[in-house]
């Protein structure tokens, strides 16, 4: 559905995006996912029109769209701080776009109130004013205002980032049931990695203005393509040569002793695993409790192991306690 083709963006000699290709399918979940300054933003605002390419093209439905007007692509867009207007009430921010394109106060009165109960906002808060409400409650209203004038494409610009954590998860689920409900191809920038791959059907990972990988979520945490995706996705352990070595002895696997070795930390385990290939004994240097489970940190030859181990109450490790871990050669990657 969406096609950027060959696309470059250039500040005076500085090369925000460089020969980007990609493709985004009707109806995804779609998400840019990496770093302050990577690239990821602008190439959403190059989409929506705000940001001109230096050079190639933007397709919509086979459709060029690179020289077209904002308002004409039938783009939706909500941004970070929302960009409510504070002097009106909530149900003239939703309308607002209605009224612009002059619709009749009877049809306006009736798509107001649809979307309002799409978004889950209540009669009574459609009159209140903006300040009056919570930042979950104008996060809905920002989405009311752009989904009401159905456009093809709905954007979103780190929506959630303002929030505390709490609510954030919450509205997550939200955002994920509104967009499958209405079926729209929706384009998500975020620097959160667990927002990332709860809320996306796929993810492109952006690094310095261009993209390392693009998978959905299982395959971009699972079979990262380079050490930056690996490195960025998620809590990794790195394995130096020595490590390298002794789990070539112990396995024969042929890994490469002159490179690091990556594994995730939950593929780290003090207890003996079913698919067990490799063992490493070493000692506890530090404990990081959070609540459902426990994050240990092992010293293992001088070199540092994390591995996380559940709550259930049956074992706790000590810092000094001597230890055992656990991995499978086939979880370490390297590139």
């Amino acid at each position: 559905m969406i096609d950027f083709r060959n696309i470059q963006i250039k500040y005076n000699d500085f090369v925000a995006i460089d020969n980007l290709n990609l493709t985004i399918n009707r109806g995804e979940f779609f998400t840019f996912l990496g770093p302050s300054g990577c690239g990821k933003t602008t190439t959403l605002r190059s989409l929506v029109g705000f940001i001109q390419p230096s050079g190639g093209s933007i397709f919509v439905e086979d459709k060029d769209i690179t020289n077209l007007p904002v308002e004409k692509r039938k783009i939706g867009i909500v941004f970070q701080s929302y960009a409510l207007f504070p002097t009106m009430n909530v149900f003239d921010n939703i309308a607002f776009g209605l009224k612009v394109q002059k619709f009749s106060k009877d049809k306006i009165n009736q798509l107001v109130k649809s979307v309002a109960d799409k978004v889950e906002l209540s009669t009574a808060q459609l009159y209140r004013n903006i300040s009056e409400l919570s930042g979950g409650q104008q996060q809905r209203v920002a989405l009311a205002r752009a989904i009401i004038l159905e456009p093809q494409i709905l954007c979103l610009d780190e929506p959630l980032s303002n929030l505390d954590a709490k609510l954030r998860v919450g509205l997550r689920g939200e955002l994920k049931r509104l967009q499958r409900d209405l079926g729209i191809t929706t384009l998500y920038v975020t620097h959160d990695q667990e927002e990332a791959l709860t809320l996306s059907d796929r993810i492109a990972v952006f690094n310095k203005g261009r993209i390392e990988q693009v998978g959905p979520p299982y395959e971009i945490y699972n079979h990262s393509a380079s050490e930056f995706v690996c490195d960025f996705i998620g809590d990794i352990n790195r394995l130096k040569g020595s490590l390298i070595t002794r789990v070539i002895e112990q396995t024969q696997k042929p890994l490469n002793v002159e490179k690091e070795g990556f594994i995730r930390i939950e593929r780290v385990s003090a207890h003996k695993m079913e698919a067990h290939d490799v063992v490493l004994a070493g000692k506890v240097i530090e404990r990081e409790y959070n609540g459902i489970y426990s994050k240990y940190s092992v010293d293992i030859s001088g070199e540092c192991i994390k591995c996380i181990e559940k709550n259930d109450g049956s074992r706790y490790f000590e810092e000094g306690e001597s230890i055992t871990l656990h991995l499978n050669s086939n979880d370490i990657m390297q590139f």
